[in-house]
């Protein structure tokens, strides 16, 4: 009988033993075959001719057909021979000793190490003794039965019927509450528990091949994450692939799990595999030909720069320092506007805004007052609900002067909160009744009495326009985006019948890309539903498909997963403690987008979170901060102010998620500069930014300093390591520069301060 490699599970392998074999092993015993006379059909056999018969019998069933994976062969296969299965990582140390004391001549592997059980190995910088090396449980079959799931309406069960639960799982270092499936050749999911040393993915495989492997978190029967991580299959892109197809089979909600493939390099296939299974909604946005579109998810996020950036925007938040003094003249500047708008003659003067009429104060009311008041999603917002109900009506105007005028302190975070959004709402008042309008000039007309810098706001403006909002900057194809489908009353809004899409929210007043927006909903049920919700919890607050922050409380850009793959120099520096000590809800900008432009792909493929677009609130923010400036010299001649406000920019954009270091700060780095912002930032101000970053803290931020370097410290000890792996690109992290004595911020020419 012929061996057939591609189908080990082939009736009569176990027969094929007996024979000779013809698919690549050697057929030398045909001819040594001897039988003890005529009266008996069994051959007798040689003792080598017994070795490979019992090799072959082993092969067999490790052996993978087409579309399954082996075990891997270098690291694992010891594991498999062994008759106690003891661990491979152990197994392998062992060998080395083996091979090094010559015993081989005498002892097999196995009978060396029951001979030697006092001999020491060492295993990731532990010492153990050979008898102590932990044993994988290879059950038999009735004890594998017991991790057998089933899946019904997509609800995950045991065999027998009980919902499978994996919080109480200890999951791998990282991953808790993840435990271990793995889909068999026969089409079954098993599902266990992880323990090293003990149970891994080998467990109820006993070392066969199998369809697909990872880690998986299901949650009182519903799944909610994939990890594509198998150490003893080193699964690839394809086992990916049977895993997606095994769920959708089985009529698995993709739509709202977490998918992560940690080790597969080609995250654009992976986008494309989550896509085309339905794991992630389409790609409603097609970029011209050659450009390879990707979506936001927490596969294109690197892990460590997004704990660097949280560790850095919460200890400038928490320790301020010159920053801090910087933002609080600006702040009671805008006080004064305020009250300018609020109770003089100057809070009726009009304005027009998209062909609308309206009023200074009807303005200000909008676009900033009502931002913070109690029931807004917005980070810096007043949480004392007792005064929602009168907040349009003077409470609202009085907690925020009262916050702007009170001078910034260490340890209250959210008072600098509340400054730095007051500058991003201001500053949208001013860049919209201006940019794009054909009021512009009444527009200009009317603010003009408000505007500490009205005598040099043209210039102000000319220069943010040519150096920072340019054509470049707002290049439709850089900054494609796609909000995720909110979810109204348990209804995606995503795809449905009644509900079509915005291809720009800027008409409407929203943000640039394509959005949902209650214009476009034909159900009048669901509209008035969508309204509702849009009230309650703000267009970033909404639920939405997919999103990767399902915690709106936490600070950052860390999803769910990075939160619990943090690495462990960051948690030994404190930033799970940190993240905690500084949860405040809102909705997160994360959470809202899909990406699809180039300026996202610039900085995932420089390992760079990414958030959105580059942020034009930035932008608008030194927009407004020029425009509160009361020196003789334009605020873009003054890079000492810049450069905090940078900082600060950068610090609140990244706490509330809405966008990524590389979003903000290289604006600010590019006006105090006086240089024309490249979009996309360029390989050198990519690879400077977190040193730049830094530096500027040290400079102005000065009790933040040792935080921060310890952050960096992490930043540059887990990324080397995610080089070494493979999950990172040498390129930028690996030129990440050790702190030194350099200025502030490099490459940054030096103006002289007023």
């Amino acid at each position: 009988m012929k061996i057939n490699a591609l189908n080990p599970t082939h009736e009569g392998l176990a027969a094929a033993s007996d024979k000779v074999p013809q698919n690549g092993f050697s057929t030398s015993y045909a001819a040594d075959l001897k039988f003890q006379g005529s009266s008996s059909d069994k051959p007798v056999r040689s003792e080598s001719q017994e070795k490979f018969r019992s090799a072959v019998k082993f092969m067999i069933p490790t052996l993978a057909a087409k579309g399954e994976r082996r075990v891997d062969e270098d690291e694992v296969m010891l594991e498999v021979k062994d008759p106690q299965h003891r661990y491979a990582a152990h197994l392998n140390a062992a060998r080395k000793l083996w091979l090094e004391s010559g015993a081989q001549k005498t002892d097999d592997l196995f009978t060396w190490v029951e001979k030697n059980p006092d001999l020491k190995i060492s295993v990731n910088n532990q010492e153990i003794n050979l008898k102590e090396i932990p044993k994988v449980e290879y059950p038999e079959n009735s004890d594998i039965e017991k991790h057998r799931t089933v899946i019904k309406s997509g609800q995950w069960q045991r065999a027998g019927g009980a919902q499978i639960d994996t919080s109480s799982s200890p999951g791998k270092v990282g991953l808790p509450a993840y435990s271990v499936i793995v889909i068999h050749r026969n089409g079954n999911a098993y599902v266990h528990d992880y323990a090293k040393g003990r149970l891994h993915h080998t467990t109820t495989t006993g070392g066969k091949p199998i369809v697909s492997g990872g880690m998986i978190k299901i949650d009182t029967g519903k799944a909610k994450a994939f990890r594509l991580d198998t150490g003893h299959y080193k699964a690839e892109l394809s086992e990916l692939e049977n895993a997606l197809a095994f769920f959708k089979k089985n009529h698995v909600d993709m739509r709202e799990m977490k998918f992560d493939a940690p080790y597969i390099k080609d995250k654009q296939a992976v986008g494309d595999l989550l896509e085309k299974y339905g794991a992630i909604p389409g790609r409603p946005i097609s970029l011209e030909s050659g450009d390879l579109p990707k979506l936001h998810d927490t596969l294109f996020n690197h892990i460590p720069a997004a704990c660097l950036e949280a560790g850095i925007s919460l200890a400038v938040l928490d320790k301020p320092g010159q920053v801090g003094k910087v933002v609080d003249v600006y702040a009671k500047a805008l006080a004064g506007v305020i009250r300018q708008v609020y109770e003089t003659e100057l809070a009726s003067t009009s304005v027009t805004l998209h062909g609308k009429v309206s009023t200074l104060r009807a303005l200000f009311d909008r676009k900033l007052t009502t931002e913070f008041s109690p029931r807004s999603d917005q980070i810096g917002r007043c949480t004392d609900i007792s005064k929602a109900d009168a907040w349009m009506t003077g409470s609202g105007k009085d907690w925020l002067i009262n916050r702007l005028e009170t001078p910034s302190r260490n340890n209250a975070h959210e008072e600098l909160l509340t400054k730095l959004k007051a500058f991003n709402g201001f500053g949208a008042i001013v860049w919209e009744s201006i940019y794009g309008q054909p009021t512009a000039e009444a527009n200009k007309g009317a603010l003009s009495p408000l505007l500490p810098a009205k005598d040099s706001f043209d210039k102000l403006y000319a220069s943010i326009r040519s150096n920072l909002a340019h054509e470049e900057f707002n290049d439709l194809k850089g900054r494609a985006r796609t909000e995720r489908a909110p979810i109204v009353n348990g209804t995606s809004l995503g795809g449905h019948p009644s509900v079509q899409l915005l291809d720009d929210g800027r008409p409407v007043g929203e943000s640039a890309g394509r959005i949902y927006h209650v214009s476009q909903i034909a159900d009048n049920k669901l509209k008035a539903d969508y309204a509702q919700q849009e009230k309650q919890f703000g267009r970033q607050g909404m639920k939405r498909v997919g999103d990767p922050i399902s915690d709106s409380s936490r600070p950052g850009l860390l999803s769910e997963f990075a939160l619990q793959a943090m690495p462990q120099e960051f948690r030994e520096a404190g930033l799970l403690e940190t993240l905690q000590a500084h949860q405040f809800p809102h909705g997160s900008g994360t959470s809202r987008w899909q990406l699809h432009g180039t300026q996202a792909k610039a900085s995932w493929d420089a390992d760079k979170p990414a958030a959105g677009s580059y942020s034009l609130g930035a932008v608008v923010m030194l927009l407004g901060l020029g425009s509160l400036h009361a020196g003789r010299n334009n605020f873009l001649d003054n890079p000492e102010l810049i450069h905090p406000a940078g900082l600060a920019i950068a610090a609140f954009m990244n706490y509330g998620g809405y966008h990524s270091f590389v979003e903000t700060f290289p604006s600010a780095k590019a006006a105090a500069s006086g240089e024309r912002l490249a979009v996309p930032v360029s390989e050198d101000w990519m690879r400077q930014l977190y040193g730049d970053m830094v530096k500027a803290v040290r400079v102005y931020a000065p009790d933040a300093y040792a935080s921060v370097s310890k952050y960096h410290d992490a930043f540059r000890s887990s990324s080397a390591r995610a080089v070494g792996q493979g999950t990172a690109r040498a390129g930028h992290l690996a030129a990440e520069p050790a702190l030194d004595t350099a200025p502030a911020v490099v490459g940054a020419p030096r103006r002289k301060s007023v």
